[in-house]
């Protein structure tokens, strides 16, 4: 292939969208393949709606938070394999066991 491409016609209402993982985009991807892309930082606790279940995971949060400020502990020391999407996930499977109910 060398430094000449194959050029072809792309339609011009195609639209890609790739998901991947930050640090797998940042560490694998070479700086010309993510230029040429809008990229979106996209977080589990952004799926969950708004209502009792937002309520719920907000006073979770804090919760976790607060013990762990006066404990002076890691998150991860108090909660035996905790990930930054712990309780988001569990906050989106409450919601989809709720509609679910509906």
């Amino acid at each position: 292939m060398g430094n000449i491409g194959n050029l072809i016609k792309i339609d011009p209402n195609f639209r890609l969208i790739s998901i991947c993982d930050k640090s797998h985009a940042y560490h694998n991807e070479t700086p010309a393949i993510l230029n040429r892309f809008e990229k979106y930082l996209l977080k589990l606790d952004e799926f969950i709606e708004f209502g009792i279940i937002r309520k719920f995971y907000e006073q979770q949060k804090e919760i976790i938070k607060k013990i762990c400020e006066y404990s002076k502990i890691k998150k991860e020391d108090l909660i035996v394999s905790y990930h930054s999407g712990l309780f988001p996930s569990l906050a989106i499977k409450l919601q989809e066991i709720i509609s679910k109910r509906k």
